[in-house]
């Protein structure tokens, strides 16, 4: 019997609104962050590939991450932990999502719902240049 093989396609299909405008809007955070020395990393909430007893495979929800934000910022000088929420178009914050900015909020984390690269710059107004040298010792 052949396997089933899923292709990116199919999983770009099976998210909601526009995957590719809220993968530039990502990509071009990250690259903001990395040419201020700002260390940040993605955060993958989405579905995962699960195998099927007998064969194939199904697209499960990844529940454990509900609501967490797209982007894991540190801002320098002290290491404050920042959430960024990526948003395009019309879309907004799930009630998961606004319940884990509560959360993280109230224990002294930063967490921001960004529609766009001017957002980003916004909430790195005043932050200084890290020395972070992306992982090198």
């Amino acid at each position: 019997m052949a396997t089933e093989r899923i292709a990116a396609g199919h999983l770009m299909r099976a998210v909601k609104g526009s995957y590719r405008t809220h993968q530039e809007l990502q990509d071009a955070c990250l690259r903001l962050c990395a040419l201020r020395g700002v260390p940040a990393r993605a955060i993958h909430t989405g579905p995962r590939v699960a195998p099927r007893e007998g064969g194939g495979f199904e697209l499960r929800g990844n529940r454990s991450q509900r609501g967490v934000s797209d982007l894991m910022v540190c801002l320098p000088p002290h290491g404050r932990l920042a959430l960024w929420g990526l948003k395009s178009g019309k879309a907004r914050r799930t009630p998961e999502q606004a319940r884990v900015h509560m959360e993280f909020t109230a224990a002294g984390a930063q967490c921001e719902v960004i529609r766009s690269v001017d957002d980003a710059e916004r909430c790195l107004a005043g932050v200084p240049r890290s020395t972070h040298q992306g992982g090198k010792r």
